[in-house]
């Protein structure tokens, strides 16, 4: 049976662009976050973008935009692609004759750990996800009228859609994303906020547990 198709005000609709969201939340306090923050702050908006350095309205379209068709999964992409014209021994032994303080080692080593367990599209997980916390920054603060910044999260939504089977493996591309940002080769944040993604898969108060990762998303017209 075909999904229903939710208009931006329905609760389903809100429901899973919150969702995608919840996973930019960390540490203390990011279950409540994910829970019952529908409508953000306006401190917890500013802190968001004063994270990224946005400091202003043009600013914060031009990070959206980059994170739609771009973002910081292209550079990640961009290390696959160059491991995987090697055999497996190949880019083993590449990565282990780097030098410890070689600029990409790091990267190379998650590049080449997180592409064995994920789709192509790899840490694009990450990009969507702040591209739906900003929008919605941005839409709390003025910066962004309803139906753009509803534009954009659903961008982000479907190609979300496109690029993961479900909510396990978007949070999988999510967190591969953090530790290649950092980057972090001992996985300390997936290992940091495993409580809570475990939460957020299983919890039947969780977003996502409430919301088909399939659900079928119309335009905001």
């Amino acid at each position: 049976m075909a999904p229903t198709v939710l208009t931006y005000n329905q609760k389903g609709h809100r429901l899973f662009l919150r969702a995608l969201s919840s996973v930019c939340f960390s540490k203390s306090g990011a279950y409540y976050y994910a829970l019952y923050h529908e409508n953000l702050s306006r401190r917890t908006c500013l802190f968001l973008l004063k994270e990224k350095q946005i400091t202003d309205k043009t600013a914060l379209i031009d990070t959206i935009k980059w994170l739609i068709s771009e973002g910081k999964r292209e550079e990640f992409n961009r290390l696959r692609h160059f491991l995987f014209a090697f055999s497996e021994s190949e880019r083993t032994a590449y990565i282990q004759a780097l030098p410890e303080d070689h600029q990409s080692k790091s990267q190379l080593i998650l590049v080449d750990y997180y592409s064995r367990c994920l789709p192509s599209e790899g840490i694009a997980a990450h990009d969507y996800a702040w591209c739906v916390l900003l929008s919605r920054a941005g839409l709390k603060l003025g910066y962004l009228q309803k139906d753009q910044a509803m534009e954009y999260m659903l961008s982000a939504a479907r190609l979300a859609q496109q690029a993961y089977s479900g909510w396990s493996e978007y949070i999988a591309g999510f967190v591969a994303g953090i530790d290649f940002l950092i980057p972090d080769t001992s996985f300390q944040t997936a290992k940091e906020n495993r409580g809570f993604y475990t939460k957020l898969l299983s919890s039947r108060h969780s977003p996502m547990r409430q919301v088909d990762w399939n659900v079928a998303l119309n335009s905001n017209k």
